[in-house]
């Protein structure tokens, strides 16, 4: 009799240890997860941003005639599924795929422009307020002559991840729950004996 009450008070401490064990190995599977699909994102929107620089600004194409650059930006990020921005030194935008340039605010204070300014590749995830969703950007620094002509920026919601992220975790939660159900059936058979 004492045994069966030893063994309910261990139950729930074994439980619980085995609930914290799969929530931690849950949220560090989702993380790496998140981090490889951003990542594996913003390799691909780099690569799409080369080719629009090199598309764009070929030989001395300038940035003269801005009706035009904002035209291109709708065409080519038509075709590529993109959101494509191309951003002055001055922050001020000239041509965008998806919003009229006239209407956008100065983009100098976004992360991923400042990073392209000092002639890196800049990469950012966050809330466009614009676009009223979240969305990856990856940002090219265009040079001529040693001197910074624009910046080419490229992006994509992130809506997919999240339903990805989304089903696997409901995944994940209901194996954990399967596991925990049997490991506790286990516990107490092995217990009572």
């Amino acid at each position: 009799m004492r045994g069966k009450r030893v063994i309910w008070h261990i139950l729930p401490y074994y439980f619980l240890i085995i609930i914290i064990a799969l929530v931690a190995v849950s949220w560090y599977a989702s993380s790496s997860v998140k981090k490889f699909y951003v990542d594996e994102k913003a390799a691909e929107l780099k690569e799409r941003a080369l080719l629009v620089r090199h598309r764009i600004f070929s030989g001395n194409a300038g940035i003269e005639d801005e009706r035009s650059l904002d035209a291109m930006c709708d065409t080519l990020g038509a075709i590529s599924k993109m959101r494509l921005t191309v951003i002055l030194p001055s922050g001020r935008v000239v041509g965008d795929s998806e919003e009229d340039p006239e209407v956008m605010e100065n983009h100098s204070d976004r992360p991923e422009i400042k990073a392209a300014f000092r002639g890196e590749t800049g990469s950012s995830t966050r809330y466009s307020e614009t676009l009223s969703r979240d969305l990856l950007y990856v940002a090219l620094p265009v040079w001529r002559e040693g001197k910074l002509l624009a910046v080419i920026r490229t992006s994509v919601p992130l809506l997919s991840l999240e339903k990805s992220l989304g089903w696997m975790y409901a995944r994940i939660f209901g194996a954990g729950i399967v596991v925990a159900v049997l490991a506790l059936i286990i516990g107490a058979v092995v217990s009572r004996k």
